[in-house]
């Protein structure tokens, strides 16, 4: 499935959270994907909350 273009406020948060989280500790895009097991587009896309 396609990223939304719209991004609903619940997906919002969770991208804005794991943004903070990942400020907090120190962890770079790329880390936080590995750590997940998911890839860094991923990452990217929930930090934008287009998941």
């Amino acid at each position: 499935m396609p990223p939304r273009a719209n991004p609903t406020a619940r997906q919002g948060r969770l991208g804005t959270e794991l943004r903070k989280l990942c400020e907090a500790t120190g962890l770079e895009s790329r880390d936080a994907a590995a750590f997940l097991g998911v890839n860094q587009t991923q990452i990217s896309h929930i930090e934008s909350g287009r998941f």
